[in-house]
């Protein structure tokens, strides 16, 4: 009996084996003429979305693009002005204190 239960065992999982290269064909051809088929196949669908976009954008009326992207107008001068820092041996809480200090910003630190 137990030898029955591991020969059942060897023949089941070596069928599995077996029928592992047999999904991998079909009646028209190998894995890999399939792949390649599927890859032409995903690269014409592709072209064809790119191209119909490409005409779907040179038909936009140009009021409508205006209207969709309006000019951006950027002021003269920067809106604040940056700058870096480097401190060392300070408190964090003289230190934020003072970036503020004299503008009309405020801090809290906790």
């Amino acid at each position: 009996m137990k030898w029955t239960g591991l020969g059942l065992l060897v023949v089941v999982g070596l069928g599995g084996c077996a029928h592992q290269d047999a999904l991998m064909r079909s009646s028209t051809g190998t894995s890999s003429e399939s792949a390649e088929e599927i890859v032409r196949t995903l690269d014409a669908d592709l072209e064809a979305q790119r191209s119909e976009t490409e005409t779907s954008q040179q038909t936009l009326p140009s009021p409508v693009s205006r209207a969709l992207l309006p000019g951006i107008s950027l002021p003269a001068q920067p809106l604040e002005e940056r700058f870096d820092l480097r401190v060392d041996k300070v408190a964090a809480t003289d230190f934020f204190h003072s970036l503020v200090s004299g503008t009309e910003y405020n801090v809290v630190v906790h």
